[in-house]
């Protein structure tokens, strides 16, 4: 992804949604020449504020959307598991 900030804005999107809690550090660290720390302070606060994210402390855990599209996901893949039916999520994200 050629965007620093669309590159970030997915990698926090992608990890609520497997929810995963993360810190900017971890974000930094997870991305080749990521943007400034205020830059992804940024994108963390629109997401928080869209309700994709909460912090609490210095971590950011998933909020309401991902928890419900997330729990959406999950339900979908048992589904998938006892029907034979496959759905690759890394390839949708």
């Amino acid at each position: 992804m050629k965007h620093r900030s669309a590159h970030v804005a997915s990698k926090i999107i992608e990890l609520s949604l497997r929810g995963h809690s993360f810190t900017v550090s971890d974000i930094e660290g997870d991305i080749t020449n990521s943007p400034s720390r205020q830059t992804i302070y940024r994108i963390c606060d629109q997401l928080r504020k869209d309700e994709w994210i909460e912090q609490r402390g210095k971590s950011w855990h998933p909020s309401v959307k991902a928890q419900m599209i997330g729990s959406v996901t999950s339900d979908a893949q048992d589904t998938e598991q006892s029907s034979g039916f496959s759905l690759d999520l890394d390839e949708i994200l």
